[in-house]
């Protein structure tokens, strides 16, 4: 005998979705936004993405995270060959309901028009 199961959430008793978090080392949401506005081009398990300051970004999540403890990746396709230092990315004040991500260049903060890539990794 065949079946099918249709749903469209399907949610732990804590009211997590299950397929997201219900599996270790995968990504828990990812977004593709451009670094001067905070607009989206593409998301999972993002909300929204609020410029705070220039390379201050606010990351909120749709659904939260089961713990604080996952691992925030950034990368971006700015290049500045007039600026030594290299870039850089940082996640601060992580939360299961988001998290505050820096973009340096050299020593400064940056707001550069190019798109940002971001990928959070967890529990």
């Amino acid at each position: 005998m065949a079946g099918k199961i249709t749903v469209s959430t399907i949610n732990d008793s804590s009211g997590v979705l299950a397929t997201q978090n219900g599996m270790t080392g995968i990504p828990k949401a990812w977004v593709n936004f451009a670094g001067a506005t905070g607009t989206r081009n593409g998301s999972f398990n993002v909300s929204s993405v609020t410029v705070n300051s220039a390379g201050n970004y606010s990351v909120a999540f749709t659904t939260a995270l089961p713990d604080a403890n996952y691992c925030p990746m950034a990368s971006s396709a700015y290049y500045d060959n007039t600026t030594t230092g290299g870039i850089s990315f940082g996640g601060t004040s992580l939360t299961t309901s988001g998290f505050t991500l820096r973009m340096f260049l050299g020593n400064s903060g940056v707001s550069p028009s190019v798109n940002i890539y971001l990928t959070i990794v967890g529990n």
